[in-house]
């Protein structure tokens, strides 16, 4: 697949709302823009919206801009959950080799028992890019290691917090 956004499947909305994506494998999918394996995107008019991802893989997606296995882009803010899933080899072109997030208002990331690995971005963060104003990353049981380039990145106000039981290496930047 390649299309602009979105490689293997693309979820948006207007208003408010909430996508699971469960027992799936998105693998070898690209994205000319954003969104390598999925690309997920809401106006959401001041409402919160949600990404599970759960017993899931993502691998070998690749984006020509962000996101190589997921990009979320929104005007408001998103809460992405990824549990007992793994990202593996995933390229973007410029940030975000597994995630890309942007969120106007406040992004949170939430990694449990899963694994992101040996995802690759040629400029920022190979593996979860965050931007926008607020960006807070939460992990407990998971390996977030091996990734090109460091590992998290926020341009903007970022917190970090291990739960405990995790892997991480390379660096994070702020």
């Amino acid at each position: 697949n390649a299309p602009g956004w979105g490689g293997g499947m693309a979820i948006g909305n207007n208003g408010r709302f909430k996508a699971d994506v469960v027992n799936s494998t998105v693998r070898d999918n690209h994205a000319g823009h954003m969104g390598g394996g999925l690309r997920f995107t809401a106006n959401n008019q001041g409402l919160s919206s949600v990404l599970n991802i759960s017993s899931s893989s993502f691998y070998g997606n690749t984006s020509g801009d962000k996101g190589g296995a997921i990009a979320c882009r929104l005007n408001d803010s998103i809460q992405i959950n990824v549990n007992r899933s793994t990202i593996v080899n995933n390229t973007a072109s410029d940030s975000g080799g597994a995630i890309y997030t942007r969120s106007y208002l406040y992004s949170e990331v939430n990694v449990l028992n899963s694994t992101i690995s040996q995802n690759s971005a040629g400029v920022l963060a190979g593996a979860i890019y965050g931007q926008g104003y607020d960006c807070q990353f939460n992990a407990a049981g998971s390996i977030i290691a091996g990734n090109g380039g460091n590992e998290l990145y926020n341009s903007d106000t970022v917190l970090i917090t291990s739960l405990g039981y995790n892997v991480f290496t390379d660096s994070i930047t702020t």
